[in-house]
């Protein structure tokens, strides 16, 4: 019920208070609702979200609680639901427009059906690796060494270069 009334708040009025009964449907869930259950939902809806569940009616009847389902769900497929499907519509078709307008001045690439080699052919094409320092080990360096490796070469090349005053060389 109070997600029902703010949302039909929301979609209709974008002033009003937002948890609030709609004052269209005040008459209907009077009859809906008892006198004592009607003022509990409405002081619930009012409350904030951690205190609304000590305003609610202390027993609802079982009639009461399937009237209030019924009148929900027809409301909230009524006046909710088939607007948002609208909107959804109108931005859907927007959205097609856009698409055939972007396809006519350039149109999408076709897709090329490339067929992946079989597992047998990848097994037989094999990387050739790089000869490195220790390619006569049998293993390869690890990474961490291969880094090692790469940041002394680098330091060796930095510390050679020197600048001297007026040298733009």
């Amino acid at each position: 019920m109070r997600t029902f009334c703010f949302a039909y708040n929301h979609l209709n009025s974008k002033d009003a208070e937002k948890f609030n009964i709609p004052t269209d449907f005040e008459a209907e869930l009077k009859e809906v609702l008892t006198d004592n259950c009607y003022s509990g939902f409405a002081n619930a809806i009012k409350a904030s979200k951690e205190d609304y569940k000590s305003q609610l009616p202390a027993n609802v009847t079982q009639e009461v609680c399937d009237r209030l389902l019924k009148f929900v769900s027809v409301k909230e497929k009524d006046h909710i639901v088939t607007k948002y499907e609208s909107h959804i519509n109108d931005l859907t078709a927007k959205i097609d427009d856009k698409v055939k307008e972007r396809d006519a001045i350039q149109p999408p690439r076709q897709k090329t059906d490339t067929k992946k080699e079989p597992k047998e052919a990848k097994e037989k094409k094999q990387r050739k690796r790089r000869d490195s320092k220790n390619s006569s080990d049998s293993e390869p360096a690890s990474l961490e060494d291969r880094l090692h490796g790469i940041l002394k070469e680098v330091s060796k090349r930095t510390d050679s270069v020197r600048f001297s005053k007026d040298d733009y060389a």
